[in-house]
């Protein structure tokens, strides 16, 4: 009955000491029988990484499960764009320019167009959103001469995404698993409450 969450890769790692995982978002139809049932298999696995985990060994993890309810529109992934949608700050207002360059309140955004969203807060300064992604450099790297670099936006904290790329977190060694080889996450996500995405300060558009 309804839809079972996505299986999901959850990147923030467990650490000691109390913390909340999301694990996605499923529904039941409603009305429903009590005896309608959704399963999910927890794994919990330790990384290859460059140095002693042994101590790790023997450890105990207490979790439990909540399931709260929500509203679908509140989904922080946005799936027809495939892309997390803007997280809006008390006091910000989502803008955009029209073809005239007047500025008008929208919460248009198009990110396979290279349409950001953008927002201005209450003092007069723009932002523009970084939704989460996975990038890998393609031309360039390394190198003084102009490259491109490839975008993945990968879905609410995890590195899901919808061409099912492969994204990397770990290992990075270069030559050997690099940004030239392989869509690695990008760092700033990796620092705690970026994990949507953030807000970096703009300039007021201009035309010459």
């Amino acid at each position: 009955s309804g839809n079972v969450a996505s299986s999901i890769n959850v990147l923030t790692n467990i650490r000691s000491g109390e913390g909340t995982y999301p694990l996605g978002y499923g529904n039941f139809t409603v009305p429903t029988s009590t005896d309608k049932v959704h399963t999910y298999n927890l794994e919990l696995y330790f990384p290859n990484e460059n140095y002693d985990q042994n101590e790790n060994q023997e450890k105990q993890i207490k979790a439990h499960v909540i399931v709260e309810n929500f509203d679908y529109n509140n989904i922080p992934y946005d799936k027809a764009k495939s892309v997390n949608k803007p997280v809006l700050f008390t006091g910000m207002t989502p803008v955009k320019w029209d073809d005239e360059f007047k500025e008008i309140e929208t919460t248009e955004y198009d990110y396979n167009n290279k349409r950001w969203a953008n927002a201005k807060t209450a003092d007069g300064s723009y932002w523009v959103w970084i939704p989460r992604y996975a990038y890998k450099i393609t031309n360039g790297y390394h190198s003084s001469e102009t490259g491109t670099i490839d975008v993945v936006f990968l879905k609410e904290d995890t590195i899901e995404n919808d061409s099912s790329t492969t994204i990397e977190t770990t290992g990075y060694n270069p030559g050997v698993k690099d940004t030239a080889m392989h869509h690695f996450l990008h760092p700033a996500f990796e620092t705690e409450g970026s994990e949507l995405g953030f807000w970096v300060a703009k300039f007021e558009p201009t035309c010459r």
